[in-house]
Protein backbone atom coordinates (compact mmCIF):
# COMPACT_ATOMS: atom_id res chain seq x y z
CA UNK A 1 0.00 0.00 0.00
CA UNK A 2 3.00 2.01 0.64
CA UNK A 3 4.41 1.75 -2.59
CA UNK A 4 1.53 2.58 -4.12
CA UNK A 5 0.96 5.85 -2.53
CA UNK A 6 4.89 6.46 -2.99
CA UNK A 7 4.02 6.25 -6.77
CA UNK A 8 1.20 8.38 -6.92
CA UNK A 9 3.61 10.86 -5.35
CA UNK A 10 6.33 10.48 -7.51
CA UNK A 11 4.54 10.84 -10.61
CA UNK A 12 2.11 13.96 -8.99
CA UNK A 13 5.72 16.08 -8.25
CA UNK A 14 7.11 14.87 -11.70
CA UNK A 15 3.84 16.68 -13.48
CA UNK A 16 4.13 19.67 -11.53
CA UNK A 17 7.44 20.02 -12.66
CA UNK A 18 6.46 19.59 -16.56
CA UNK A 19 3.94 22.23 -16.39
CA UNK A 20 4.02 25.56 -16.38
CA UNK A 21 2.92 27.65 -13.92
CA UNK A 22 0.45 30.34 -13.08
CA UNK A 23 0.19 32.57 -10.34
CA UNK A 24 -0.59 36.15 -9.03
CA UNK A 25 -2.87 36.83 -11.61
CA UNK A 26 -4.67 40.32 -11.51
CA UNK A 27 -6.88 41.33 -14.11
CA UNK A 28 -9.19 44.33 -14.03
CA UNK A 29 -12.30 43.42 -14.87
CA UNK A 30 -13.96 40.60 -17.12
CA UNK A 31 -11.86 39.96 -19.96
CA UNK A 32 -9.53 42.78 -20.83
CA UNK A 33 -8.93 41.69 -24.38
CA UNK A 34 -12.68 41.75 -24.62
CA UNK A 35 -13.23 43.29 -28.15
CA UNK A 36 -10.30 43.90 -28.58
CA UNK A 37 -7.96 43.38 -32.44
CA UNK A 38 -4.93 45.09 -31.99
CA UNK A 39 -1.65 45.19 -29.85
CA UNK A 40 1.40 46.78 -29.30
CA UNK A 41 4.35 44.59 -27.88
CA UNK A 42 6.82 46.55 -26.66
CA UNK A 43 10.42 45.29 -25.93
CA UNK A 44 10.82 43.18 -23.13
CA UNK A 45 11.52 43.87 -19.58
CA UNK A 46 15.11 42.56 -17.55
CA UNK A 47 14.40 42.26 -14.22
CA UNK A 48 16.50 39.55 -13.21
CA UNK A 49 16.16 38.69 -8.88
CA UNK A 50 19.48 36.90 -9.26
CA UNK A 51 21.56 40.12 -10.28
CA UNK A 52 24.66 37.53 -10.55
CA UNK A 53 22.96 35.90 -13.49
CA UNK A 54 24.09 36.99 -17.28
CA UNK A 55 21.33 36.55 -19.93
CA UNK A 56 23.10 36.67 -23.36
CA UNK A 57 21.72 39.38 -24.87
CA UNK A 58 19.64 37.95 -27.69
CA UNK A 59 17.27 36.37 -24.77
CA UNK A 60 14.95 39.23 -24.30
CA UNK A 61 14.46 39.76 -28.51
CA UNK A 62 13.75 36.09 -28.80
CA UNK A 63 11.03 36.40 -25.56
CA UNK A 64 10.03 39.68 -27.75
CA UNK A 65 9.63 37.50 -30.66
CA UNK A 66 7.70 34.80 -29.00
CA UNK A 67 5.87 37.55 -27.46
CA UNK A 68 4.68 39.20 -30.82
CA UNK A 69 4.27 35.61 -32.16
CA UNK A 70 1.52 34.57 -29.83
CA UNK A 71 -0.26 37.49 -30.02
CA UNK A 72 -0.76 36.88 -33.93
CA UNK A 73 -1.42 33.53 -33.11
CA UNK A 74 -4.45 34.77 -30.46
CA UNK A 75 -5.87 36.16 -33.54
CA UNK A 76 -4.85 40.09 -32.83
CA UNK A 77 -2.68 42.31 -35.10
CA UNK A 78 0.39 43.44 -34.21
CA UNK A 79 0.59 47.02 -34.44
CA UNK A 80 0.56 51.05 -32.49
CA UNK A 81 -2.69 50.95 -30.30
CA UNK A 82 -3.48 52.02 -27.14
CA UNK A 83 -2.98 48.64 -25.50
CA UNK A 84 0.27 47.55 -24.77
CA UNK A 85 1.84 44.51 -23.74
CA UNK A 86 5.00 43.01 -22.77
CA UNK A 87 7.52 40.73 -20.63
CA UNK A 88 9.25 41.35 -17.85
CA UNK A 89 12.15 38.66 -17.58
CA UNK A 90 12.75 37.90 -14.14
CA UNK A 91 14.80 34.69 -14.04
CA UNK A 92 16.73 32.81 -17.06
CA UNK A 93 18.44 29.99 -17.39
CA UNK A 94 19.95 27.77 -20.29
CA UNK A 95 20.13 25.21 -17.99
CA UNK A 96 22.94 22.58 -17.72
CA UNK A 97 23.75 19.44 -20.07
CA UNK A 98 26.15 17.63 -16.91
CA UNK A 99 23.43 18.48 -14.36
CA UNK A 100 20.64 16.77 -16.40
CA UNK A 101 23.14 13.85 -17.45
CA UNK A 102 24.44 12.93 -13.80
CA UNK A 103 21.50 13.89 -11.47
CA UNK A 104 18.40 14.09 -13.66
CA UNK A 105 14.88 13.70 -12.54
CA UNK A 106 14.26 17.32 -14.02
CA UNK A 107 17.69 19.02 -12.66
CA UNK A 108 20.00 21.34 -15.35
CA UNK A 109 16.94 21.84 -17.09
CA UNK A 110 16.23 25.58 -18.37
CA UNK A 111 13.79 27.82 -17.46
CA UNK A 112 12.08 31.17 -17.69
CA UNK A 113 9.99 32.99 -14.96
CA UNK A 114 8.60 36.22 -15.14
CA UNK A 115 5.48 38.60 -15.66
CA UNK A 116 3.15 39.20 -18.56
CA UNK A 117 1.62 42.40 -18.53
CA UNK A 118 -1.05 43.98 -20.30
CA UNK A 119 -1.35 48.35 -20.34
CA UNK A 120 -4.17 50.22 -21.14
CA UNK A 121 -4.03 53.55 -23.05
CA UNK A 122 -3.44 55.57 -19.82
CA UNK A 123 -0.41 54.00 -18.90
CA UNK A 124 -1.91 51.74 -16.17
CA UNK A 125 -1.86 47.78 -15.63
CA UNK A 126 -4.71 46.09 -16.83
CA UNK A 127 -3.75 42.59 -16.04
CA UNK A 128 -0.77 40.95 -15.05
CA UNK A 129 0.13 36.85 -14.73
CA UNK A 130 3.02 35.57 -13.64
CA UNK A 131 4.47 32.51 -15.94
CA UNK A 132 7.48 30.22 -15.21
CA UNK A 133 8.22 27.54 -17.70
CA UNK A 134 10.83 24.86 -17.89
CA UNK A 135 12.34 22.86 -20.99
CA UNK A 136 11.99 19.12 -21.59
CA UNK A 137 13.21 16.48 -19.85
CA UNK A 138 15.81 15.15 -22.25
CA UNK A 139 18.54 14.58 -20.21
CA UNK A 140 20.79 14.91 -23.69
CA UNK A 141 19.98 17.97 -25.16
CA UNK A 142 22.41 20.96 -25.56
CA UNK A 143 21.83 24.03 -24.04
CA UNK A 144 20.60 25.78 -26.75
CA UNK A 145 18.10 23.51 -27.57
CA UNK A 146 16.96 23.36 -23.95
CA UNK A 147 16.91 27.02 -24.19
CA UNK A 148 14.75 27.14 -27.55
CA UNK A 149 12.44 24.92 -25.67
CA UNK A 150 11.54 26.71 -23.10
CA UNK A 151 11.15 29.43 -25.48
CA UNK A 152 8.71 28.01 -26.96
CA UNK A 153 6.95 26.55 -23.73
CA UNK A 154 6.83 30.38 -22.50
CA UNK A 155 5.13 30.94 -26.45
CA UNK A 156 2.59 28.59 -25.63
CA UNK A 157 1.90 30.04 -22.11
CA UNK A 158 1.53 33.27 -23.40
CA UNK A 159 -0.59 32.11 -26.02
CA UNK A 160 -2.98 30.38 -23.49
CA UNK A 161 -3.02 33.48 -21.09
CA UNK A 162 -3.87 36.13 -24.07
CA UNK A 163 -6.91 33.51 -24.17
CA UNK A 164 -7.65 33.18 -21.26
CA UNK A 165 -7.76 37.47 -20.96
CA UNK A 166 -10.04 37.58 -24.00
Amino acid sequence: MNTGRGILVLVSGLLLLAAPLRSEKKIAGPGPLRDVHVLKVDETVVALTDHSAKVDDAVPNLIQDNLRSAVRNAGFDVADSPLSIHFVLEEFSSGSTATRLIIGLGAGRSSITGHLILHGADGKELASVKLHVNGSLDAYQKSSTQRRDALTRLQQAILEQLEMWK
